[in-house]
This record gives C-alpha cells, sequence and structure tokens, in this order.
C-alpha cells in the first residue's frame, strides 16, 4: 500500500506532553493523530479504530484495531494494539475502559507509523539516566546483632574510622524514635557496664 509507505516517511509526532519525574518530553495518541490528520488528507486516507475487549488468563483485555483506509479505492492496512483493563483509584469502571482505550490505541498507531515510542513514559527505564533510583532497602538487623552494637558503642569502640552510632544510623536507616531508642540502650549499657566494673575493682 503506497500510501502507508508516503505516511510513514512523512509522519514527524511533536511531543506536546512532558514527563516531570523523568525530565523528558513523550507524545500521546492525541499528539499522533494531530500529526496524521493532514498527511492523511493529502493522501486521501482514513483511519478507522475499533476496540475488543476479552479476557485472558483471568484479565480484562482490549485489543484496538486501526486501519489505514483509501478512501477511492478502499485498500487497506490494518494494525492492533493491547491493554489490560486495570482498576484505579478514583475512576469509573468506563473512564477505565477509555484509560484502556487510549493506550492500545497509541500503540496500534505505533505499530502502523512504524514509530517505536522512544522515551515515551512505558519505554522509560527508571534505574537508568534521568529518573530517580529507587531506594535499596535496608538491611535487617538482628536483636542479637543489635545488642552487640549498643554494648560496642558503651564502649566506645569505633568502627571503620567513625562511631558505632554513625555505623548504625547510615547502614540500617533507622527512623528517629529508633536512633532515640538506640541512644538509651546505649547509656544504659554504658551504667551497668561501669556498674560491674566498680564492683569488680576494674575500669571499663
Amino acid at each position: 500500500m503506497k500510501e502507508l509507505f508516503e505516511i510513514q516517511q512523512r509522519i514527524g509526532i511533536v511531543k506536546g506532553s512532558k514527563n516531570e519525574f523523568g525530565g523528558f518530553r513523550y507524545y500521546t495518541f492525541e499528539d499522533q493523530m494531530r500529526s496524521a490528520l493532514p498527511i492523511l488528507k493529502d493522501l486521501r486516507c482514513c483511519l478507522e479504530f475499533t476496540d475488543e475487549i476479552y479476557e485472558m488468563g483471568g484479565a480484562r483485555m482490549l485489543r484496538a484495531t486501526v486501519t489505514l483506509r483509501n478512501v477511492d479505492t478502499l485498500e487497506g492496512f490494518t494494525t492492533c494494539g493491547y491493554a489490560e483493563i486495570c482498576a484505579h483509584k478514583g475512576m469509573s469502571a468506563e473512564q477505565c475502559i477509555g484509560t484502556a482505550s487510549t493506550y492500545a490505541r497509541k500503540y496500534a498507531m505505533n505499530a502502523l507509523l512504524a514509530v517505536n515510542g522512544d522515551r515515551d513514559p512505558d519505554s522509560l527505564d527508571n534505574s537508568g539516566t534521568g529518573a530517580k533510583p529507587r531506594r535499596k532497602a535496608a538491611p535487617k538487623l538482628s536483636e542479637a546483632n543489635y545488642r552487640h552494637m549498643v554494648e560496642s558503642a558503651a564502649l566506645g569502640k569505633s568502627y571503620d574510622g567513625g562511631s558505632i552510632r554513625d555505623f548504625y544510623i547510615k547502614t540500617y536507616s533507622p527512623s528517629p524514635d529508633q536512633v532515640a531508642r538506640f541512644d538509651e540502650d546505649v547509656d544504659a549499657k554504658y551504667v551497668s557496664l561501669r556498674d560491674a566494673a566498680e564492683a569488680e575493682g576494674r575500669l571499663i
């Protein structure tokens, strides 16, 4: 279909939206249509859209079909895009279906226009440049290791050139309440060790 070749060569989709989190611009289904309509008019072509809802593996899916058709010869070329219909907080069932339809139609258009959606929100690698990396989960601290750390801090020991307290905060990311508890436990442990040492006639 020669019209398909020409529209793929001429299309230039303006990225009319900006992702504030990733700091980049991307295009929507509306941007695709805005860019395609003038070319379609020149080529005497139209786009036909249909949506179909079906179930797959317990999930409700929506298949969007887009057909590029020459209005004179009625020759056409068809592609499809898919999306799961998911519940979204604050949205009605109809709005959720509409969201899935827009998403699926966008990717059906990507296939038709031979564009890959580079750097749109769905292709963003959140672990790479331009996105904030996810914070690693703090390791778990067993009670036995916690008590050992408290005793070491009470004895004034250091770790890797710094205080035990600093190591505890940096490694385990405790809450302010947990830091306060640590300080109280260290003070109490120091008093306990001091009293025991004095009873034995030694210093700590």
